[in-house]
């Protein structure tokens, strides 16, 4: 299997700023969970290439956070969204939090999304 690098941006549209931001993803079944912490994100504010993550194409990729606003609430996406990169995506993932519909979304800039309700 042949591991690339690719690169993780944040957008915060939760209608208030974001005192921290939990990113979990794997990769495949037998890999280790990683995690990244991003801590005071402004609302309506959008950080490109702010972290990488190695993947392969070969294995299944799988998503989840958890965020702290800035009045205290915390929410979860609970468990692991699964949501496959494809090779025209370029390792490029942004990861959505939209306040509107209290929803997290994994957007692959040419494969497409996939979105799962924060609780």
């Amino acid at each position: 299997m042949s591991t690339s690098l690719g690169q993780i941006s944040i957008e915060n549209f939760w209608n208030e700023d974001l005192k921290k931001v939990e990113i979990f993803y794997q990769r495949g079944s037998n890999i280790i969970e990683n995690v990244f912490v991003l801590y005071n994100l402004a609302d309506k504010r959008t950080i490109k290439d702010i972290q990488t993550f190695s993947f392969d194409l070969k294995d299944k990729m799988a998503w989840k956070a958890k965020i702290v606003t800035k009045d205290g609430q915390f929410w979860s996406s609970g468990d692991y969204l699964p949501c496959q990169i494809q090779n025209n995506d370029n390792g490029k993932v942004t990861i959505n939090f939209n306040g509107n519909s209290k929803q997290m979304s994994i957007i692959y800039p040419t494969s497409g999304s996939c979105s799962k309700e924060m609780y």
